[in-house]
């Protein structure tokens, strides 16, 4: 009798079934629609009257919305999924043996963090091709900041389990995590930085990094998330981006494990 796969290929397999479970149509769909988002930006970034005067300051201009990005794409492609073990049961339905919890929310993290980065290298390439276009050159420090966007993009959908695995509901995982990013750390963030304090800590400062990579051709930096006192350290903010999403997606698995599926 063959023995099962073991944990590792049983993670692939659920990414597999997770990633062709949803309609392709619709996981097209989304994905254009961000594509298009890109293109209209590198369309007013290029044609606008004023616009930055570096490659670099034109680039960090252009991944400005990234940082809205991101938590859309984990939305989208991230708050079906975490749930629908216990909407649809569909590990129940599909699986012959015995899936650990563990294996399917890595499983199911996998899948939604291939469409993730996928949203994030479709922004990236709208913005390497607008520099050139604009500038002949793409600099350097463009490539870099794909790190910290990843990054970002595994933190937040880490929230987006972690609340989805709580509440059993994707529309609550996904408000929850919006309002995380956008009201709870920001207002924290403006806060500390008003007392002139660099709350390097924090994801929304840390994820700043992704648009802080020109050096000294770039203006005083501000992030999106309100004051900062100087660039985020692209080294510090990586490793707290790396802390933020393993710590949360550890503790989501602690909460999965706790919770009834069947």
């Amino acid at each position: 009798m063959p023995s099962p796969p073991g944990d590792f290929k049983q993670v692939l397999i659920v990414a597999k079934f997770e990633g062709g479970f949803e309609s392709w149509k619709s996981v097209l769909g989304n994905i254009l629609i961000l594509a298009v988002a890109s293109a209209v930006i590198m369309t007013l970034l290029v044609f606008a009257p004023v616009r930055p005067d570096t490659p670099e300051t034109f680039a960090a201009s252009f991944l400005f919305p990234v940082f809205f990005l991101v938590p859309l794409a984990a939305a989208i492609f991230g708050a079906g999924s975490v749930t629908s073990e216990f909407e649809t049961k569909t590990a129940h339905l599909t699986f012959s043996n015995p899936v650990k919890r563990t294996v399917l929310a890595a499983g199911k993290f996998l899948a939604s963090l291939f469409y993730v980065c996928c949203a994030i290298l479709i922004f990236y390439l709208g913005c390497s091709v607008a520099t050139y276009y604009v500038f002949g050159s793409v600099p350097a420090g463009l490539a870099v900041s794909i790190v910290p966007s990843i990054l970002y993009g595994c933190a937040v959908l880490a929230l987006v389990f972690l609340f989805g695995f709580i509440f059993r509901n994707g529309v609550v995982a996904g408000a929850l995590m919006f309002a995380v990013i956008f009201l709870c750390m920001p207002l924290l963030q403006l806060f500390l930085s008003d007392m002139g304090h660099a709350p390097w800590y924090l994801l929304t400062y840390a994820a700043g990094a992704i648009n802080a990579f020109g050096g000294p051709s770039m203006p005083k930096p501000v992030t999106i998330f309100g004051g900062s006192q100087g660039a985020p350290d692209l080294a510090i903010s990586t490793a707290v981006l790396a802390v933020y999403f393993a710590a949360v997606f550890v503790l989501s698995l602690f909460v999965l494990r706790r919770r009834d599926i069947a």
